[in-house]
């Protein structure tokens, strides 16, 4: 079993499911009070999702001796294996070292590495480690906030069909972050991510739809379709 870990906002991973319960007693605050907390909970789900658990590797090589170890929660050890792979180029290792720096596991704390090993697996194409840009840049963790650099990455992940991804970029949106509110475009990520079967994805997908006309809900559903007939390449 994995030690408690800290995720990129600073809670413990297993704080990311918890859920805001509308106190209001109108419909209205209700509504007011479930954006509200969407809004707070997008880092906390993508973190959990981010560093909950490693990459997996074959048996055998650096990586997977790695792995092994943090599980026996020999840091310095892990450490040392995920740099030997990472050295390498291995973009899982890279990942995983990433990991250890942004929580400081088995050495201190040190953002600025972090993202540099990030930047470097996320080059490689590998989902998670966009996503951990993503979400370092949207919510300033040891890096400049940066909303057109933090979509930038979340876009990457979620064209390779990344569902959290999906849901960071649709929330950003949805947020209007990196520009203006952009219903329509929320709505198609959320969908995409919601059909992955994320279920977080779903319920915001039907919050965004509430204040959305009937036309602009078609109007992303459309998009949506759209998009998954292009295989995501070419969505925006």
């Amino acid at each position: 079993m994995r030690p408690e870990q800290k995720s990129l906002t600073g809670l413990p991973t297993q704080w990311a499911g918890t859920q805001v319960n509308p106190v209001y007693c109108t419909e209205h605050l209700a509504r007011i009070d479930k954006i509200q907390g969407m809004k707070r909970l997008i880092p906390l789900l993508l973190s959990a999702v981010l560093l909950s658990s490693f990459a997996a590797a074959a048996l055998g090589d650096d990586l997977d001796d790695g792995n092994a170890a943090f599980e026996k929660k020999d840091y310095a050890q892990a450490l040392a294996k995920f740099e030997s792979a990472a050295a390498k180029g291995n973009p899982k290792a890279q990942y995983n070292l990433a990991v250890m720096h942004a929580q400081g596991l088995g050495t201190s704390q040190n953002f600025a590495k972090a993202e540099k090993l990030f930047e470097a697996a996320a080059t490689s194409d590998f989902a998670q480690a966009q996503i951990a840009l993503g979400l370092m840049y949207s919510e300033g963790r040891g890096v400049a906030k940066d909303d057109a650099k933090a979509m930038h990455w979340y876009r990457k992940a979620a064209q390779q069909g990344n569902a959290w991804a999906q849901f960071g970029l649709g929330s950003m949106y949805y947020a209007g972050r990196g520009g203006s509110n952009d219903h329509v475009r929320a709505h198609m990520w959320l969908s995409l991510a919601a059909q992955a079967g994320l279920a977080d994805a779903a319920d915001g997908r039907d919050l965004v739809a509430e204040g959305m006309s009937a036309d602009q809900v078609k109007a992303a559903l459309q998009l949506a379709k759209d998009c998954q007939a292009q295989a995501l390449k070419s969505c925006n």
